[in-house]
């Protein structure tokens, strides 16, 4: 039951994993006298989406951003400015915890979403750092809500618990004769 949990994310889980920490550019002073509008570039939801991605892929069992732990059916999302996770608000810097196998650590560094983040870091300044963690803990994710379904209502017994005497149950309609395969009909 417990590798079931941590799989579906209904468990809280502990072991070693990784923390990948992202983190907007700061603010250049320059900003005010340049004219400049759209402030200093920042993490968007689509790179906490290819790092928890390419955390599953390099073997995580459990993936959180900031505490908010991911399941089959988590989404990560933007709200104009504002980052959610499972319609939760999270704000940066982020990080974003995994727990899985040793060699994790070392085959996310050879992902496509850490070769693209170092880009980042490179090219518009970005914060990205990985470190590995020894005894790490994810919470476990709320309890999953049924929003649209309803109990469907089972119907009553009858009293004689057979159709209307006399009955022999429903009466075929129409003619009687079925279609032929060919479609020959009468």
């Amino acid at each position: 039951m417990r590798r079931l949990e941590a799989g579906t994310g209904l468990g809280r889980v502990r072991g070693d994993g990784v923390v990948v920490r992202l983190a907007d550019a700061p603010a250049k002073d320059d900003a005010a006298v340049t004219g400049s509008e759209g402030g200093p570039p920042r993490v968007l939801y689509t790179d906490l989406q290819k790092v928890a991605n390419d955390l599953w892929a390099a073997g995580a069992e459990a993936v959180a951003i900031n505490g908010q732990r991911l399941t089959a059916t988590s989404t990560i999302r933007s709200a104009g400015a504002a980052i959610l996770v499972d319609f939760r608000p999270v704000t940066g810097p982020y990080e974003v915890s995994a727990i899985g196998p040793g060699a994790m650590r070392d085959r996310f560094d050879d992902s496509r979403a850490a070769f693209l983040m170092r880009e980042l870091v490179d090219s518009v300044g970005l914060s990205f750092q990985v470190r590995e963690v020894e005894d790490l803990t994810l919470p476990a994710a709320p309890e999953p809500r049924l929003r649209y379904a309803e109990p469907s209502i089972s119907p009553s017994p009858s009293v004689s618990g057979s159709a209307v005497e006399g009955s022999s149950g429903p009466e075929p309609s129409g003619s009687g004769s079925s279609p032929s395969p060919s479609g020959g009909g009468r």
